[in-house]
């Protein structure tokens, strides 16, 4: 990110019954620049302004990875 600000982004999948679960985490953004630690406010209310609104985005692109990767996965039928 801009002025040397960095971020850490975690996605988890929890099986829940016939579904899962996705739990999106997302860590305040840190910089050992100086104009990043002054920024970094600022930065997160852009970012806040950003992500929430990208979270169902987010939800269906997984979604539909998990469905590709179950799908490549399944068993054959004998």
């Amino acid at each position: 990110m801009p002025m040397g600000l960095s971020m850490l982004e975690t996605m988890e999948l929890v099986e829940m019954g016939e579904g899962t679960m996705v739990k999106l985490r997302f860590a305040k953004p840190n910089s050992a620049k100086l104009m990043g630690k002054i920024m970094n406010g600022t930065v997160q209310k852009k970012l806040k302004s950003i992500i929430v609104p990208d979270k169902e985005n987010r939800i269906t692109k997984m979604t539909a990875l998990g469905k590709k990767l179950a799908s490549e996965t399944a068993p054959v039928p004998a």
